[in-house]
């Protein structure tokens, strides 16, 4: 029914100093927070040089959830499934540190994928990693309430699933998510509210 995009936590250099929001970052910089933001727009002032495409800020984590909000999702998930001990989890087989030798693969369009199985706190507990510590790019219970997709040249992960789950992601203390739409574009030069600040 609906889908959310979950921001990656903006971690900095300093190990001391708290992570912070997308949000936090375009309001700091006037820029303006939205679902369809892109980080290298929201990072700096307006008026400042576009960086290259394909520049990957090292602040952020590309195309895995961190393990601090996938313990939160995963504690929210399992109240949207009855089949929480029966889980999909596919990992992207370019991971080097990944072992796929007993696992079926999966063609997806441009991507091939190890498909694991197992409860929910899989993605979480010691078993994570089974998956060297990367969370799964795509996972989903066996009664598909809902899906979770963490593509790896993303900076954030996508949740589907019911309108009462997005209404419980969006109110989520520790978790920073905007309601998205299938027609969103969500590619390097899509962030057009924050570009017309540079014009």
């Amino acid at each position: 029914d609906s889908y959310c995009r979950l921001f990656h936590p903006v971690v900095p250099a300093d190990p001391s100093a708290p992570a912070r929001t997308w949000t936090e970052v375009a309001l700091e910089n006037g820029r303006i927070p939205h679902s369809s933001m892109q980080y290298h727009m929201v990072n700096r002032p307006a008026g400042n040089s576009v960086p290259p495409i394909g520049a990957r800020d090292q602040q952020l984590s590309w195309g895995s959830l961190p393990l601090a909000e996938r313990i939160d999702l995963v504690e929210l998930l399992r109240e949207y499934t009855a089949t929480p001990d029966s889980c999909w989890f596919a990992l992207w087989t370019g991971y080097e540190d990944v072992v796929f030798d007993a696992v079926p693969l999966v063609n997806l369009p441009g991507r091939e994928y190890g498909l694991f199985s197992g409860p929910i706190e899989r993605v979480v507990g010691a078993s994570h990693l089974a998956f060297g510590g990367h969370s799964p790019n795509i996972w989903w219970p066996d009664d598909r309430r809902w899906i979770v997709v963490s593509e790896i040249d993303f900076a954030w992960t996508y949740v589907a699933g019911s309108d009462h789950l997005a209404e419980d992601l969006l109110s989520h203390r520790a978790l920073e998510v905007m309601e998205v739409k299938l027609s969103d574009r969500p590619f390097f030069g899509s962030d057009h509210l924050n570009a017309s600040l540079d014009a």
